[in-house]
């Protein structure tokens, strides 16, 4: 059976509420990495306490967190700016 999901910000905003409108009950969720300290990221992305508060934001909202879909942001990497080792 095919189960429709739309890809959700991990924060609720306005498309939170027209995708559930729209009658979709799933999400792929993505992480957050905007607010993690420098050399932080290898810590937040194992934590499991940090996918366990994803997980209950999105069903807060009404939704079965079906799918992770995420990586580390790579821009300063693939330009080769500096901090790209981070």
């Amino acid at each position: 059976m095919i189960q429709i999901a739309e890809i959700l910000p991990p924060k609720r905003n306005r498309l939170w509420d027209m995708v559930k409108q729209c009658g979709v009950d799933h999400v792929v969720g993505i992480m957050d990495f905007g607010n993690q300290p420098s050399g932080t990221l290898m810590i937040y992305l194992g934590s499991y306490s940090s996918l366990e508060r994803l997980k209950r934001s999105y069903e807060d909202g009404g939704f079965e967190f079906a799918v992770l879909e995420s990586r580390p942001p790579l821009h300063r990497a693939k330009l080769g700016k500096p901090r790209r080792e981070d």
